[in-house]
C-alpha cells in the first residue's frame, strides 16, 4: 500500500515531468483554472445581492433605483460570461496539452522498449505489461487536469468560506458529511485500478480474436475452415467475461456511492436545519447562505472526488514510471572498427525462460569470411537460437560467442549490426512503396538506384516491378488507399532483396524462401552464395539440397551441435546429415516415380 509521504513524492514527480514538457502552456491553464475558481464565490455573491434587493422591492416597495439589484444582475452576466470565456479557452488548451503529454511519454516508452534485452521484449510478461503501460499511459494527461480542478475546487471553498464568514460552521458540518463519500471513493478507485491491471491479458487475448476476424491476413484460412463462428463466439465469450467484470465493479461502486451520497445530504439538511433555527437569520439570509453552502459543498465534493481520482492516477502512472525505470539491456561502449572475420563459439549453452530443455547445448564451432555456411536440423533443433546467440540478441548462460576473438556481448550493437545483414523467416511487411521496403532510407517519391535494381534484378522482382503502373513507386499494404497486396512470394523476394543491399561483412539467412517455388529458390540462392567472396554467408534451412553447394554445414539435433563438415563428408559419415538428406531425396524420388506411373 503506498504511504501519503510516498504519495506526495510521487505526485511531485509526476507534475514535474508535465510542467517540465509543457511549460508556457501550463502556466496558462493554471491561470485559466484561478480564474475560474473565483466564478462561484461571484456568482453565489451576485445571486445573493439579487435575493437581497428583490427582497426589499418586494417587501418594502423600494424603488429599483435605489436598490442594487442592477448591479446584482450584471455582476451574474459577467460571471457567467467569464465563465464560459475561460472554459472556451481552457478546451484547445486542454487538447494541445494532452498532446504534448501523451507524445512524450509515448516516446520515452519507444525508447526504453529499444534498450530491453530482446528476451525480454519477445516474452509473453513484457507483452502484458507493455498493453498496460500504453493503456495508462493514455490518461496521464489526466493528472495536469485533476491537479488544477484540485486547486480551482480549494479556492471555490476558501473563497466562499471567507465571503460568508457566518456559515464557517454549518460549512465544518457539511464536510464531516462529505467524510464517508471520501473513504468509500478511495476505496472504489483503489480496486479499479486493480481490475485494469487483471483484465489486462484478458484484453490483449480480446483483440487477439478480434484481429482476426477483421485483418485481411487471416480472411482466407478464416473461411477455408469455417472459424468465423469458433473465433466469434470466443471473441464474444472474452469480450462478456470483461463486460461482467466491469458490470459487477459499477454495481459495487453505485451501492458504495448512495452510502456516500447519504452522508452528502445529511450533513446538508442538518446545516440547513441550523440555519433556520437561527433566530438572526430572515428569509433572505437564509436564502442567500443556503446557495453559498451548496456552492460549498458542491466545492468540498469536487474537491474529494479529484484527490480520489489524483491518488489513483498516481497508481495508474507508477505502471509508466516502473516501466521507465526497468534495468536496461547494457549498451557495451566496444565499437567493432575492423571488418568481421570469424565467429567463435566456445561451449555456448542457452535455455528459454520456463524449460527444462537446453536450446543450444555445449555448442562449439568457428566461422570464418569467405565461408558459405548452411544450418540444417529438424524443428526445434536450435538453428534460430543459434542465429540468435550470434546476433547477440540472447546472453550466453555458458560459454562464449566471440566476433574476431572479442566477445559479442561486449561489443557495440550499432557498431556490430552495421557490418551484418539479417532475413529473417519473418520478415517485416513496411506499408511504404516498393522502393523504401528496399531501402529504408529512401523518400516516398524517390527514384531506385543502380544498386537497388540491381538487387532486384538478382532477387527476380525487377521486371514484375515494372510492369506496375507507379514501377518502384508503387505502395505495398491496403493500409494506404491506393496501397496493393501483393503475394507472399514476391513480399519475400522484396525482404531478400533489402538483406542484400546493406553493405555488410555477414550475410544470414534465416528460412528466407519458404514462399518460393523451387526454380526461384535455386536462382536466388545460387547467386546468394556466389556473392562477394570476402563476405560470410549464413543460410537456416529445412532444405538439405542447399547445402549441397555449402563450403561448411552444421546439423543440429535437440540443441547440440552433432555434425560439422562439407556434403560430401558428412554424406561418407552416414550419420544426422545422411538421414535427412536421404529422406528428403525420398520425396522428389517417390514423386517422380508417381509422375512417370
Amino acid at each position: 500500500m503506498i504511504t501519503t509521504k510516498k504519495f506526495l513524492i510521487k505526485l511531485y514527480h509526476n507534475i514535474f515531468f508535465i510542467i517540465k514538457n509543457t511549460k508556457t502552456l501550463f502556466a496558462i491553464s493554471l491561470l485559466f483554472y484561478v480564474l475560474s475558481g473565483f466564478i462561484p464565490y461571484i456568482h453565489v455573491t451576485a445571486l445573493s445581492t439579487i435575493i437581497r434587493e428583490g427582497d426589499k422591492i418586494v417587501g418594502n416597495n423600494a424603488d429599483v433605483m435605489d436598490t442594487r439589484i442592477l448591479y446584482g444582475i450584471i455582476m451574474l452576466a459577467i460571471a457567467i460570461l467569464v465563465d464560459r470565456l475561460l472554459l472556451l479557452g481552457q478546451m484547445p488548451l486542454a487538447s494541445v496539452l494532452s498532446y504534448q503529454i501523451k507524445t512524450k511519454i509515448e516516446c520515452l516508452i519507444v525508447e526504453k522498449t529499444s534498450k530491453l534485452s530482446y528476451e525480454y521484449v519477445e516474452s509473453s510478461t513484457f507483452q502484458t505489461k507493455i498493453q498496460a503501460v500504453y493503456k495508462f499511459a493514455n490518461q496521464l494527461p489526466n493528472l495536469y487536469k485533476t491537479t488544477l480542478q484540485i486547486l480551482k475546487s480549494v479556492i471555490i471553498m476558501v473563497s466562499l468560506m471567507i465571503g460568508f464568514q457566518g456559515c464557517f460552521y454549518l460549512a465544518f458540518i457539511i464536510m464531516v458529511g462529505c467524510l464517508p463519500k471520501f473513504l468509500l471513493s478511495y476505496r472504489i478507485r483503489k480496486k479499479q485500478h486493480e481490475l485494469d491491471l487483471h483484465v489486462t491479458s484478458d484484453q490483449r487475448l480480446q483483440e487477439y480474436y478480434k484481429e482476426l476476424l477483421t485483418k485481411s491476413q487471416n480472411v482466407k484460412e478464416k473461411q477455408l475452415f469455417g472459424l468465423k463462428g469458433l473465433f466469434t463466439t470466443r471473441w464474444e465469450n472474452i469480450s462478456y467475461y470483461i463486460h461482467k467484470k466491469y458490470t459487477l465493479f459499477r454495481y459495487k461502486s453505485l451501492r458504495l456511492n448512495f452510502f456516500g451520497d447519504i452522508g452528502d445530504i445529511t450533513g446538508y439538511m442538518i446545516a440547513l436545519v441550523l440555519l433556520l433555527l437561527s433566530p438572526s437569520i430572515d428569509g433572505a439570509g437564509f436564502l442567500s447562505l443556503s446557495v453559498a453552502l451548496m456552492a460549498i459543498q458542491n466545492g468540498i465534493n469536487a474537491f474529494i472526488g479529484d484527490c480520489i481520482a489524483i491518488r489513483g492516477q498516481v497508481l495508474d502512472d507508477d505502471v509508466v514510471y516502473d516501466f521507465l525505470k526497468e534495468q536496461e539491456d547494457i549498451q557495451p561502449s566496444c565499437d567493432l572498427k575492423e571488418p568481421i572475420t570469424k565467429f567463435t563459439f566456445d561451449h555456448v549453452n542457452f535455455t528459454y525462460k520456463g524449460s527444462s530443455v537446453r536450446a543450444l547445448d555445449d555448442v562449439n564451432v568457428t566461422l570464418n569470411s569467405g565461408e558459405t555456411v548452411v544450418i540444417v536440423g529438424e524443428n526445434g533443433a536450435g538453428k534460430t537460437t543459434f542465429i540468435k546467440m550470434l546476433l547477440g540478441l540472447y546472453p550466453c548462460q555458458g560459454g562464449k560467442v566471440l566476433c574476431n576473438n572479442q566477445p559479442v556481448n561486449t561489443l557495440n550493437r550499432d557498431s556490430y549490426f552495421r557490418r551484418i545483414s539479417t532475413i529473417f523467416q519473418h520478415y517485416n511487411k513496411y506499408p511504404f512503396t516498393i522502393a523504401q521496403n528496399i531501402e529504408m532510407t529512401l523518400e516516398e517519391e524517390a527514384k531506385p538506384t543502380e544498386d537497388m535494381i540491381l538487387c532486384a534484378k538478382e532477387t527476380g522482382i525487377h521486371d514484375w516491378v515494372c510492369s506496375l503502373p507507379n514501377g518502384y513507386n508503387t505502395l505495398l499494404t491496403h493500409l494506404r488507399t491506393e496501397g496493393i497486396e501483393v503475394s507472399g512470394g514476391e513480399w519475400q523476394k522484396i525482404a531478400i532483396a533489402r538483406g542484400q543491399m546493406k553493405p555488410a561483412d555477414v550475410f544470414i539467412m534465416d528460412e528466407p524462401t519458404a514462399s518460393l517455388d523451387p526454380l526461384m529458390e535455386a536462382e536466388i540462392m545460387n547467386k546468394f552464395m556466389n556473392m562477394d567472396s570476402r563476405s560470410m554467408k549464413i543460410i537456416v534451412s529445412h532444405r538439405v539440397g542447399i547445402a549441397t553447394k555449402a563450403d561448411k554445414i552444421l546439423v543440429f539435433k535437440k540443441g547440440k551441435l552433432v555434425e560439422v563438415g562439407c556434403h560430401k563428408e558428412l554424406i561418407q559419415n552416414k550419420g544426422v546429415y545422411a538421414q535427412l538428406y536421404e529422406a528428403q531425396a525420398k520425396w522428389y524420388t517417390s514423386s517422380k516415380e508417381g509422375e512417370s506411373s
